[in-house]
């Protein structure tokens, strides 16, 4: 199913992305969260839309999402993201996806595109962590 959805997010995923930020930055509960700086980066919605054509383009092969995915994880360290991002993320995005895709975000494509959207979290909160440790442990005498 996101595999089949490609072609659009390809079409509409900054302004999915760009929508997606909207959202955010009128959540006041976000606005605890959020560093007002990410919403402030111009390329911030094409490096989203860029990770969520990435995650289409390699979703069958995890062995290459992996190199990819260590470079996310370790913008994420440096901005301090963190899994409550997540949360607000996950809560914002299908609305958006559905506000500008309308009817060709069905319910299966959005059920599709969460359980991708989790797993992709979880992937890059656990790099994101084992790059902290690394960083953070003390060097060898």
């Amino acid at each position: 199913m996101v595999k089949q959805s490609g072609p659009a997010f390809r079409a509409y995923g900054v302004e999915i992305a760009r929508l997606t930020y909207d959202r955010l930055r009128a959540d006041p509960r976000a606005a605890t969260v959020f560093d007002p700086k990410i919403f402030a980066d111009p390329n911030r919605s094409r490096w989203f839309a860029d990770l969520m054509v990435m995650t289409i383009e390699h979703i069958d092969d995890l062995d290459a999402f992996s190199v990819a995915a260590e470079a996310m994880s370790e913008r994420h360290l440096k901005e301090g993201i963190h899994s409550g991002h997540y949360l607000f993320l996950a809560q914002a995005w299908p609305g958006a996806v559905r506000d500008v895709l309308g009817l060709g975000a069905s319910d299966s494509v959005i059920d599709a595109w969460e359980e991708t959207f989790w797993y992709l979290a979880s992937v890059l909160l656990a790099k994101k962590d084992e790059l902290q440790r690394i960083h953070y442990l003390p060097k060898a005498a």
